[in-house]
């Protein structure tokens, strides 16, 4: 499919300091989605090259001249992409400052799941190449109050030429990656909200903005409403000064809110406040990127998905510093006053169940035990059951007091009978995996047993769970 007409290229000219000490420039890709004029959902595609991984080479009029082939497809249902084009940098007389990026924005009319195949390559080196695979999901539901995606800006200028950023009297310039580092204090954002004329009757209407820390809970200072006329389609933009943020992962909600303070519409994106000039008096600062990564898979199992997200392209994208950053914040979450001490309490941890539960090729922290005294602590009370006739090998696990429940038990058992292999089968506390008949799996070991053997089996483990 031909992208829409109205199709812009543009050299975005911002400094870009983190980026200048990276071997392997990442490439920042976006995929906000709006409402098209034809009712269907529009899907840009922004995506940000960093000019360092451009190769240059002098032409005859003695200027330098580089860019990339750029290929993009999808897999998916109905209208489907096929497009190819070269994105430029500007001739050079000097390539020793690569000072901006390639920014490069298109649309396209796109409905359902779509994986787009991009593939990247240097014009002037075609070796170097690469390809990666995004997932759109292009839903707009019809009829329905809703917002579009939020689109982070990294800035916004008038300009008598109609280009493809504009919108209204404004041309906002998409902010590609979702970090905001020491120059950028301002958090500026672009929305829309859809179809709410169909529900209201009255003349104007109110949006709500707030910043939520990682654990949902709003950042007092950072709560604003926005009054807009109503329509079936209206555009708005507005900021929050983000200078007074500490580092760490947060989001932007954007609601509309009912009379009874319900929710008819809303819509949120992640961010990253990571200011590199506070890095060098965090501990995280010394560490190795490559250590860094472990540790990063070590806390996996107690970080929220937010976290997780904002690891993943921070690894991808090899950024040290901001990883550095993004990790103390981590811990700074957990112990406000001295996040060492949270870390260190938790590397602690990572040497119990190496030591303990390690075998083969298998890592203590991926064994079920392992979880379990990551997320909640060594237990108060271990009974091993190792030799139990026509039982498997099991252990009952005691937390005196967890969260807001006492006397609760986690029940593994080695189905593998090797002592080594303990899964966790039944757990009383509220959340984790629940198996009253857990007995029942772990007399199984002398036969198969049917439902009428429930109760033959497993009386000793009854009393020993009571006790």
């Amino acid at each position: 499919m031909k992208p829409k007409p109205l199709l812009f290229l543009l050299f975005l000219l911002i400094f870009s300091g983190a980026n200048a000490q990276q071997k392997s420039p990442p490439v920042y890709l976006n995929t906000p989605i709006f409402l098209g004029d034809d009712g269907k959902a529009l899907v840009e595609v922004h995506l940000k090259i960093p000019l360092q991984s451009v190769v240059f080479k002098k032409n005859k009029d003695g200027m330098y001249e580089g860019g990339k082939f750029i290929k993009i497809e999808s897999l998916g249902s109905g209208n489907l992409v096929a497009d190819s084009f070269n994105l430029q940098a500007p001739p050079m007389a000097d390539t020793l400052n690569k000072s901006f990026d390639l920014l490069v924005l298109r649309r396209y009319s796109l409905q359902g799941i779509h994986f787009l195949q991009i593939k990247i390559t240097d014009l002037n080196l075609p070796a170097r190449s690469f390809s990666f695979t995004h997932k759109v999901v292009a839903n707009i539901p019809e009829k329905l109050m809703s917002f579009s995606d939020i689109m982070l800006v990294d800035s916004v200028f008038t300009s008598a030429e109609a280009t493809d950023f504009k919108r209204g009297n404004f041309n906002f310039l998409p902010k590609v990656s979702n970090q905001f580092v020491d120059a950028k204090k301002k958090l500026v954002f672009y929305a829309e909200l859809y179809h709410a004329a169909d529900y209201l009757t009255s003349e104007n209407l109110t949006i709500h903005a707030e910043i939520k820390d990682s654990n949902k809970k709003s950042v007092a200072g950072f709560i604003k409403d926005i009054s807009r006329k109503t329509d079936n389609k209206i555009a708005f933009f507005n900021g929050f000064d983000i200078g007074g943020l500490n580092n760490g992962v947060y989001s932007l909600s954007l609601q509309f809110l009912n009379e009874s303070k319900m929710a008819l519409a809303q819509k949120e994106v992640y961010f990253v406040v990571a200011k590199a000039s506070d890095s060098k008096d965090t501990f995280t600062y010394k560490i190795s990127h490559k250590t860094l990564k472990e540790y990063i898979e070590f806390v996996d199992i107690i970080s929220s998905p937010i976290e997780k997200g904002e690891f993943k392209k921070l690894s991808k994208a090899k950024d040290s510093i901001q990883l550095k950053i993004a990790f103390f914040s981590f811990w700074k979450k957990r112990n406000e006053t001295n996040p060492k001490d949270a870390f260190d309490n938790y590397e602690s941890l990572l040497k119990y169940v190496k030591e303990n539960f390690s075998y083969g090729k298998i890592r203590g922290f991926k064994t079920d035990r392992g979880k379990v005294v990551l997320k909640y602590g060594k237990p108060d009370f271990i009974s091993p059951y190792a030799d139990e006739p026509a039982a498997y090998p099991y252990e009952i696990w005691q937390y005196y007091h967890m969260q807001n429940q006492t006397n609760v038990r986690f029940i593994f058992y080695d189905p593998t009978a090797t002592q080594f292999n303990y899964q966790l089968l039944h757990s009383d506390l509220n959340g984790e995996r629940h198996s009253p008949d857990w007995k029942y799996y772990v007399y199984r070991r002398v036969k198969r047993l049917g439902k009428e053997d429930k109760d033959a089996y497993g009386n000793d483990a009854d009393k020993r769970v009571k006790e």
